[in-house]
């Protein structure tokens, strides 16, 4: 029986996603009236949204117009048992991608005002902590991100524990595919890996977003500086300067998976159909390499000696700098080390309804 992937950033997708990997990602935008949807696309690319007269904006409409059409709100994510039972009793992982406004929203404060757009992003990250630390979710089984370069400050000025990063180089809230890769250009040539390290720690990010093209391709010799890669001295070198912090990798493709999860890297992947399980090459897809242990246990399941033999086994493969008790202690049953490589599910099990907005 052929698989039906369920709708990209909808509760079904989340909830079949974060049991099939070690996580997943989603968006999040802010609604008129103040609540969080799960929702990618600026405007309400739905017919039934032109039909029923509603705003073009996602941040224009209320959280009922939206849900209306079909869309999950935030608050029933966190009220789904299946989805919570696997993000705060079996150790799984969440990206939550914060959204920003198009500056001809009402949100979005017009062309000359990104101040009010950054005010924007510093709400929905207050709210949505707040809404985390009230469903008990563990610190290092979470983190904030968005492309915009105060993501770091903004979390300081909440005063917040939870790991946020900015995602770079910045992608403009406007403009097709084509007019935001033509923008976001030359900026990618002018960070290259090693300067973008060096400005995620500064910013007090302690994870690394990239793009693909960094790592693979002509892309990655665009960048000023030395190029770096997914195998050889390229990928030494990129070791080097990052230090074994943990990098999430995006736009994977099937093949890219086992490249960079033997690098020590987290692919996020688009692809999550159940009977996929081995590549042409015969080896075996493994959706699960940190939740679930080399024996199958699962890591929640598995006993306290299993998991510190997991760890010693992971520091040695990656070269992981800290100590095997620093690695342990901020760990448990119901939280991997901050450094495991995982398999995440893009918005829950990849994306679909055609190309982004």
């Amino acid at each position: 029986m052929s698989w039906n992937q369920p709708k990209e950033n909808s509760i079904a997708s989340l909830r079949e996603g974060i049991e099939r990997f070690d996580g997943v990602e989603f968006d999040l935008r802010m609604t008129r009236d103040g609540e969080l949807v799960l929702h990618h696309d600026r405007t309400l690319s739905v017919p039934a949204a032109k039909k029923v007269g509603l705003p073009r904006y996602v941040e224009d409409c209320t959280l009922d117009q939206i849900c209306e059409l079909g869309f999950d709100s935030f608050d029933d994510l966190l009220l789904d048992d299946g989805f919570m039972k696997s993000w705060l009793e079996e150790s799984r992982f969440v990206c939550l991608e914060m959204k920003i406004p198009h500056p001809a929203s009402s949100a979005g404060g017009g062309w000359t005002s990104p101040a009010t757009r950054t005010a924007h992003l510093r709400k929905m990250m207050d709210l949505s902590m707040q809404k985390l630390k009230a469903s008990g979710v563990e610190k290092n089984n979470a983190i904030f991100y968005s492309f915009h370069d105060s993501v770091g400050r903004l979390n300081r000025s909440l005063g917040s524990n939870w790991n946020a990063v900015s995602l770079r180089p910045v992608v403009p809230p406007f403009g097709s595919s084509r007019v935001q890769r033509a923008l976001t250009f030359p900026r990618f040539i002018a960070n290259p890996l090693k300067r973008l390290v060096k400005r995620q720690r500064q910013d007090g990010a302690s994870l690394l977003p990239i793009a693909m093209e960094y790592l693979e391709g002509w892309t990655r010799f665009l960048p000023l500086g030395r190029s770096v890669s997914l195998s050889g001295k390229g990928l030494q070198r990129f070791n080097d300067f990052r230090g074994g912090d943990p990098v999430i990798v995006w736009q994977v493709e099937d093949r890219h998976e086992i490249p960079l999860l033997e690098a020590g890297m987290c692919p996020l992947t688009d692809n999550a159909d159940p009977s996929f399980t081995k590549f042409p090459s015969g080896l075996t897809r493994r959706t699960r390499p940190a939740t679930l242990l080399d024996d199958e246990i699962p890591w929640h399941e598995s006993s306290d000696s299993q998991r510190r033999e997991m760890i010693e086994k992971w520091r040695k493969k990656w070269h992981w700098k800290d100590s095997v008790e620093d690695i342990v202690s901020p760990s448990s049953a119901t939280s991997l080390p901050w450094k495991a490589v995982r398999m995440l599910g893009h918005r829950g099990c990849g994306k679909t309804g055609g190309p982004q907005k």
